[in-house]
């Protein structure tokens, strides 16, 4: 290959490591050389071997293990012939992969995601999302997961999106999207009537519930997508999941930050989890 074909196919790269480099090492002085490249040489592995990559250069975390065991223990109860889940934010498609893995050949993982910066989400993501990086890893990693034919991604705005698709058609509905409080909040409002009954609606990152936490201080911070610390417990949460989450449902069944409720008929139901 020569030098003008080399720079022509890696020049994006190249510029988006640049951006990077700069970003890690702002934040962490010491390491930041050595996370990179570290990094760096596990993603292109990864890439070029066609296997799953998680990992710090996108922020692309897996599933935590104790959260797995729980989310996994769930989806095990719920699955049947003709299972439909439709989860509300993939990122670079971790928990997707657990969903896919769970029901493969029985049923099919909808995912739907933008791969574009909003209003409320840290700066510090917007570099993966400029360089459609994002969007890629998402594709590489559900296709190094063989499991291109049963999670399958709808590319849009979840309030674009979700109103326009079959009411009452899946057994499952899980919300990672937007943690501020209005953009949950239009998720779990707009995905309700997509449940069957019988269904389960659920989601990520309730690290605590109302009644444990100072409203006034969620309050007061439930447009940021991130988190804030509790006065009394010292914990950190998200005060947009807590406030929505409490709004449509009151308390609900949550274990390491999964939460989970049944729709049956007009009213909610607590699960075991």
């Amino acid at each position: 290959m020569g030098y003008k074909q080399y720079l022509k196919r890696n020049l994006p790269s190249l510029f988006y490591c640049l951006k990077y480099i700069n970003h890690i090492l702002n934040i962490d002085q010491g390491r930041g050389k050595i996370v990179f490249l570290k990094d760096l040489i596990k993603y292109r592995s990864a890439i070029k071997n066609k296997q799953v990559y998680y990992g710090p250069l996108f922020y692309a975390g897996d599933v935590d293990s104790v959260k797995r065991q729980v989310m996994e223990q769930f989806i095990k109860r719920e699955v049947k012939e003709n299972f439909k889940l439709i989860e509300i934010g993939s990122w670079q498609g971790a928990s997707a992969i657990l969903w896919g893995n769970a029901c493969k050949k029985r049923g099919v993982v909808f995912c739907v995601e933008h791969f574009d910066i909003w209003e409320s989400m840290p700066k510090k993501y917007w570099v993966f999302l400029e360089s459609r990086k994002s969007r890629e890893l998402f594709f590489h990693n559900i296709k190094s997961a063989g499991l291109k034919n049963t999670v399958l991604p709808l590319i849009g705005k979840s309030e674009i999106i979700i109103p326009i698709l079959k009411q009452g058609y899946f057994d499952v509905v899980y919300i990672d999207g937007d943690h501020a409080y209005e953009s949950c909040l239009k998720d779990i409002q707009n995905s309700i009537p997509l449940l069957k009954d019988g269904g389960v609606i659920c989601g990520d990152d309730l690290n605590m519930q109302l009644n444990e936490v100072e409203y006034e201080i969620t309050w007061a911070n439930r447009d940021i997508d991130g988190t804030i610390i509790d006065t009394k417990s010292s914990h950190a949460y998200h005060p947009g999941v807590t406030l929505a989450v409490n709004k449509i449902f009151g308390p609900v069944s949550v274990k390491n930050t999964f939460w989970a409720m049944r729709k049956t008929g007009n009213t909610w139901e607590k699960i075991q989890l």
